[in-house]
């Protein structure tokens, strides 16, 4: 008994998709518009609420003394996506004056042999970001970025989710002008 060619290709498609899903696995984690440039992974960092240095990574992407995890938290490649999309978000915003800029927090990309090629910083006291290479459009989504830092259990500085909603809210409605 003949096939009907409608089963056969509906077959043919059904394996092409499992293909590419399974070499999607495997892949490495990728090329973005920021950072720019290829990475394998992603880790992230955490210094104490005390810290009171104004940036905890160097240009060059080495770490400041402190860090509570100096191995670092691997992201996962959902949790890397979410991170570059909440990087990339390009909203208008009144930029705020930093009032502290005492960074806590930070995401280092990096290459398949280990060494730093990005790496983006957070303040969240006063929802500012470092990033390297530079992005100055970025107007980062910081509940989304506290969130991934609460998925690998590091802190966020004195922030809160909360406090990071109201502030962002607080942010909207005064380029509303409300």
């Amino acid at each position: 008994m003949l096939v009907p060619l409608a089963e056969i290709l509906f077959a043919m498609m059904f394996r092409t998709a499992l293909l590419v899903l399974w070499l999607g696995a495997f892949a490495p984690v990728g090329f973005a518009a920021w950072p720019g440039l290829p990475f394998a992974e992603v880790r992230g960092y955490a210094w104490p609420a005390d810290t009171k240095m104004e940036r905890v990574v160097s240009d060059g992407g080495r770490l400041e003394p402190g860090v509570f995890n100096p191995q670092g938290a691997v992201l996962s490649k959902l949790q890397v996506r979410r991170l570059l999309v909440a990087q990339a978000r390009r909203v208008g915003r009144i930029k705020f004056r930093p009032m502290c800029y005492r960074p806590h927090n930070a995401f280092v990309f990096r290459n398949a042999a280990g060494r730093a090629v990005a790496f983006l910083e957070i303040c969240f006291d006063c929802a500012e970001v470092r990033l390297q290479p530079k992005d100055k459009r970025s107007n980062p989504d910081f509940e989304t970025i506290a969130r991934i830092f609460a998925e690998l259990n590091l802190p966020t500085g004195n922030a809160t989710i909360e406090r990071l909603r109201d502030r962002e809210r607080d942010r909207r409605e005064q380029e509303l002008g409300w």
